[in-house]
């Protein structure tokens, strides 16, 4: 079975998160067990148009905002050669492919979007956006579906997909620890992780923050990711407002191993998402024993199991962030006994089922 993925962004793309990872561990599975797969997306500084990683094929063509044009016209002419089933990504809009081919069709529905389009983009294109979200979800209606939590399934059904066709994929985990990882600073400390972007609510782990350091003093922060550049500065300018400046450091982009050190270090990771498809950071941060106090969202709540490897909120507001924290942290058996159970959690995660799963599901749309 050939098996054919339209999607914005790869692996590789400077970019990518979670949903790029979750393609890339199936896809290398499914050719190691003897289905090819052809990957295209956006290109990006630096790419190559045609490369092989891991026995997937990856091309790439034009950007963003006009790769899903390009796929439609690369399939006219019968680029991508004579594949069986096609995998469509979406992240905010599909691709479409519903309205341009007769192959089967199954779609990778990561997140709904919904409020996520208010967050990122000005009015009118917020508009534009959740239009073109209702018009795709009533489109692929009939369409197979593969998501990764049970709220995005809900938030699918709730818009027209059958229940029938939606498979919600069990979670795997990527990583290599460092050999030698440092434990826990002195004093409390909290970390956020991720792209700088305002759906990632930053500005309210900051302001968490703030109210932490009044009844924790000696609390520490670290911020870890890029954004755009004028994003970065209204942060840097809210931190110098709260008077932070002294306890909480931008590091901005880290490595993979640099990354398990920082996470290892950090007491509590707060993630304060609009939303997520999953949550990835959440997994990450518990493998070093550093638990999760999140956002009660979809995705965040799906991941984060509470008292086990963190602690979903009651109010998604900077405070009831910071009190959760502050509970967890003035508590220290409650605190160890969370942070090994956050290992325990995480290092059950299994790439190899949510591969097999998914292969069913691609299978059986033939």
């Amino acid at each position: 079975m050939h098996i054919l993925i339209f999607s914005w962004r790869d692996i590789n793309h400077p970019y990518g998160g979670g949903a790029e990872l979750l393609s890339h561990e199936m896809s290398k599975r499914w050719v190691a067990q003897g289905h090819p797969v052809t990957h295209f997306s956006a290109s990006f500084p630096g790419s190559k148009s045609n490369e092989l990683i891991d026995g997937v094929r990856y091309l790439r063509a034009g950007d963003w905002y006009n790769v899903h044009i390009l796929a439609f016209l690369k399939i006219l002419v019968g680029q991508f050669g004579n594949f069986d089933v096609l995998i469509d990504e979406v992240h905010g809009i599909p691709f479409f492919s519903s309205l341009y081919t007769r192959k089967p069709i199954v779609c990778l529905a990561c997140e709904v979007a919904k409020e996520v389009w208010d967050q990122m983009y000005p009015f009118p294109l917020n508009i534009v956006g959740k239009i073109c979200e209702k018009v795709y979800l009533h489109l692929y209606k009939n369409i197979k579906f593969l998501t990764i939590s049970e709220s995005t399934a809900e938030d699918l059904i709730q818009n027209g997909i059958l229940e029938k066709n939606i498979t919600v994929l069990p979670m795997g985990l990527t990583y290599t620890l460092p050999q030698k990882l440092p434990g826990k600073i002195k004093h409390p400390s909290m970390i956020f992780l991720g792209r700088l972007a305002r759906s990632k609510g930053i500005a309210d782990a900051i302001k968490a923050f703030s109210i932490i350091q009044e009844k924790i003093p000696l609390a520490k922060m670290r911020i870890v990711g890029k954004g755009a550049p004028e994003y970065e500065t209204r942060l840097k300018n809210l931190v110098s407002r709260l008077k932070l400046k002294n306890s909480l450091k931008f590091i901005g982009f880290a490595s993979e191993p640099e990354k398990f050190k920082l996470l290892s270090q950090a007491h509590l990771i707060l993630v304060p998402s609009v939303r997520e498809g999953w949550g990835l950071v959440v997994p990450e941060a518990n493998l070093v024993g550093t638990p999760a106090i999140v956002y009660n969202v979809p995705g965040l709540r799906d991941v984060t199991k509470d008292g086990v490897n963190g602690q979903v909120v009651t109010k998604n507001t900077p405070q009831g962030l910071a009190q959760a924290s502050i509970k967890l942290l003035l508590n220290p058996v409650r605190y160890q006994k969370m942070s090994q159970s956050s290992k325990e959690y995480a290092k059950s995660m299994n790439w190899d089922d949510t591969a097999r799963v998914a292969l069913k599901v691609l299978q059986e749309s033939l």
